[in-house]
């Protein structure tokens, strides 16, 4: 069995039963789940590929620090591919799949943050690969 990390933003909170309900109605298992509010050192060792882009890295300390949010690991086979499948694969929740978590729930506009880059309010994180998944579960 394979284990995968989800964190339900702040925008999203007021649908973390729904969230849950969908994770567990594709075939997850809940292993554990907390509300915590994230620290600036917890967003910086989730967000580490933001630390070199100053301007997305703030945008994303402000959506997130000091916010309650949920944290959970799920459990399944091949559980890290089909968290990305129900979670939704780009931060751009009009580019998910219409049934997704990031569809249904995250922001219908970004905020422009520079020239390249536009932050979205996508409603939820998961780990994207293995690599990923292994950093995040020795975070929580």
């Amino acid at each position: 069995m394979e284990q995968s990390v989800f964190i339900i933003k702040p925008d999203a909170m007021k649908h973390s039963r729904k969230v849950k309900n969908v994770l567990l109605r594709a075939g997850f298992r809940i292993v554990s789940s907390k509300k915590i509010r994230l620290t600036q050192k917890m967003i910086d060792r989730f967000y580490d590929n933001l630390r070199h882009k100053k301007s997305i890295r703030e945008a994303t300390m402000n959506y997130l620090l000091n916010k309650t949010v949920e944290i959970g690991i799920v459990e399944g086979k091949s559980a890290i591919l089909r968290l990305v499948a129900v979670c939704g694969q780009w931060t751009n929740p009009r580019k998910c799949e219409p049934d997704t978590l990031r569809a249904l729930l995250g922001g219908k506009r970004g905020k422009r943050i520079n020239r390249s880059y536009i932050f979205w309010r996508n409603a939820i994180h998961h780990s994207r690969n293995k690599s990923e998944a292994k950093r995040d579960l020795k975070i929580f």
